[in-house]
């Protein structure tokens, strides 16, 4: 019988969601969730994250200069998000220029 020492629990959780193949999709779901904390409250304000697929993130931004903007940052957003996760969640982020929709839906 092999003998276990205490685990931390969000080791343990990670290696139970892990074992249940259901990492990827729950990672993915938490990129969105951090994206307010890992991009800070001004560039928040002016994008809002819609989904995931396949590691892509799509990020709604009010205008075209944001988008411009949040394009060249987007090497460093995905760092700072897949270390927040400790794990490679997000491999591209697709910024779309929603314009006036953006006010409608955030």
């Amino acid at each position: 019988m092999r003998k276990r020492g205490p685990v931390l629990f969000g080791k343990a959780l990670d290696e139970f969601l892990k074992n249940m193949g259901v990492e990827r999709p729950v990672k993915e779901g938490m990129a969105i969730e951090k994206w307010n904390e890992v991009v800070g409250p001004y560039i928040a304000n002016v994008s809002k994250p819609e989904k995931i697929e396949n590691g892509v993130l799509y990020v709604k931004v009010i205008n075209p200069v944001w988008k411009h903007h949040l394009f060249m940052l987007r090497r460093e957003i995905i760092n700072k998000l897949n270390d927040s996760l400790k794990f490679n969640a997000v491999r591209e982020i697709v910024f779309i220029d929603s314009g006036n929709d953006f006010l409608k839906t955030k």
